[in-house]
């Protein structure tokens, strides 16, 4: 695997839509809620990252830690600059997650290191449905409560 450094950049260029109402592409280092709203949320393989990362060019690094950088540019053959940016989703909006699958303690955050972040990683896409819309039935149109609590 190719060594891909991590350089410090603001991508704000890849912050705007290239085209009007086409959904934005953002990079993660956690599944995370933006916006409220309802999300999709799917784990995928080393390849099909890398796959989505080809499909979408126009992607923005939310990565604020220089080790992640590295090791997701190192899983993915890409440059990630190194970012810290607070995104918000609109509907439609995707992001790639890269989050560790264990657990770390939290006098490690952000010093675990390359190699254990590419040996314990996981991948998912996690995309914005849409705003909540309140209905008479309860949440979302689902009977319940304001949570999402079915009766």
């Amino acid at each position: 695997m190719q060594n891909v450094d991590c350089y410090d950049a603001l991508n704000t260029e890849n912050d705007k839509r290239s085209t009007i109402g086409s959904p934005r592409r953002f990079l993660f280092n956690a599944a995370f809620m933006t916006t409220p709203g309802v999300y999709e949320y799917r784990i995928i393989d080393d390849e099909a990252a890398r796959e989505w990362v080809k499909e979408n060019p126009n992607w923005m690094s939310t990565i604020g830690y220089s080790e992640a950088c590295q090791a997701l540019g190192n899983l993915l053959g890409i440059t990630v600059p190194l970012n810290r940016v607070k995104a918000s989703f609109e509907p439609g909006d995707e992001g790639l997650v890269f989050r560790l699958s264990q657990r770390v303690d939290p006098g490690r955050k952000g010093k675990v290191g390359f190699a254990y972040q590419v040996e314990n990683h996981e991948f998912g896409i996690l995309r914005f449905i849409g705003p909540v819309v309140p209905s008479s039935q309860g949440f979302d149109g689902v009977e319940g409560d304001a949570v999402g609590n079915r009766a």
